[in-house]
């Protein structure tokens, strides 16, 4: 009916708009059927293409456009095409925190793509200017600026692993354990993946067993805190966790 409606009067801005509400149903509705999924992303995307070609004169529009285009690609492990939405929204966007947010997805995408170095400048970056600008923003903008530095931290901790700068990630890890428990709560999901991430470069690198599996339950009880039953994945893959370390650290104290 709305787009319709607005196929009548010629405003081609406020079609691109209901096209992309019209993306974001079906989105929404292949997250809630599995039997149509693809069926529904693919109507969504069709959606998105024929938004993107009314939008020139709607920055906001057109960034959220191509936004939710890459993160189609995304899904469907298109991840140079994704990467290369995410780019030209970047050349459209005109916020702060829209633009942050780009950045992110494109340092995602190069480590999606095993281009690990390029992935770590973005975040390094963007943790530099997030960390420079703190003096110049509101106190809800630095609490919103904290929390992404956490994340940032923890993804630049990962590609550092992968280099095998271990001491390094270390640092970094802890760092973002200590930043993310200041934003979100020492019970933030946020604040679980950290630990995990701890507690695997113990585990491994480090062979520091007990400190792994205290790491681990701290990780199962922030699991726990955030659903309602005990199948939950991350529940399992805690529980996981702290049985191969207690069985190592059995396996010790028999030898």
């Amino acid at each position: 009916m709305s787009l319709t409606y607005f196929e009548k009067t010629k405003n081609t801005i406020q079609q691109g708009h209901v096209l992309i509400s019209l993306a974001g149903w079906y989105f929404f509705q292949q997250s809630n059927n599995d039997d149509n999924q693809q069926k529904h992303l693919n109507m969504a995307m069709d959606c998105l293409k024929q938004s993107e070609l009314m939008l020139d004169s709607n920055p906001a529009l057109l960034v959220k456009c191509l936004d939710n285009q890459g993160l189609i690609y995304r899904l469907w492990g298109e991840y140079n095409i994704a990467l290369d939405k995410y780019q030209q929204a970047l050349q459209v966007v005109i916020d702060k925190e829209t633009k942050s947010a780009l950045l992110m997805h494109i340092a995602d995408m190069y480590v999606a793509l095993e281009v690990p170095n390029d992935a770590l400048i973005v975040y390094q970056d963007l943790l530099m200017e997030i960390s420079s600008s703190n003096t110049n923003t509101t106190s809800q903008e630095q609490d919103d600026d904290l929390g992404i530095r956490g994340v940032l931290l923890h993804n630049i901790a990962t590609i550092h692993v992968d280099q095998g700068e271990h001491e390094l990630a270390l640092e970094e890890f802890r760092e973002a354990l200590r930043i993310k428990q200041i934003a979100g709560g020492e019970h933030n999901p946020e604040v679980a993946k950290t630990l995990n991430s701890l507690g695997a470069l113990h585990a491994g690198v480090f062979n520091d067993k007990l400190q792994a599996l205290d790491y681990f339950k701290q990780a199962l009880l922030i699991a726990r805190i955030h659903v309602d039953n005990n199948n939950d994945t991350d529940i399992m893959n805690a529980l996981q966790n702290i049985s191969l370390m207690e069985q190592d650290l059995y396996g010790e104290r028999q030898s």
